[in-house]
């Protein structure tokens, strides 16, 4: 996809592992549904400790540092008297998280996010970054 938004602009993309999804460990192909049947209280776990990795994967705290991480990187490509623009291509939990560093979600708004909330699959989100402050737009 990254290519084909590059291509037309003369663009080369750069993959960069901060966009990946979320690494969900054991989980990872299931459901929500499947989680709760196959690994009983991990998925409620993991919905309210913020540091939970019992299965092997990212917790939420930690999706947040690759999203801070990501936004200091992109950041840096901008001065007070230059705008830049970047496109980025990623992953549902990916913009969640984005859109949670930005606007100081709980895990519980992040997850309402993830999960039905004004983002979905194929979501334009724009990023407003500036030394002052930050905006996002879904």
């Amino acid at each position: 996809v990254a290519e084909l938004v590059a291509r037309p602009h003369g663009l080369v993309p750069q993959i960069d592992t901060e966009l990946c999804a979320i690494d969900r460990g054991d989980w990872s192909g299931l459901t929500v549904d499947d989680v709760q049947a196959h690994f009983p209280g991990q998925w409620e776990a993991w919905c309210t400790d913020r540091t939970y990795t019992d299965h092997g994967g990212e917790s939420f705290d930690q999706a947040l540092t690759r999203a801070r991480a990501l936004l200091h990187r992109v950041r840096k490509h901008a001065t007070p008297d230059r705008e830049v623009s970047v496109v980025l291509v990623t992953h549902l939990t990916r913009m969640a998280s984005i859109i949670a560093q930005v606007t100081g979600q709980t895990q519980e708004e992040w997850l309402q996010q993830s999960r039905g909330g004004s983002v979905s699959c194929g979501s334009i989100l724009v990023l407003e970054l500036s030394p002052e402050s930050d905006h996002v737009t879904v």
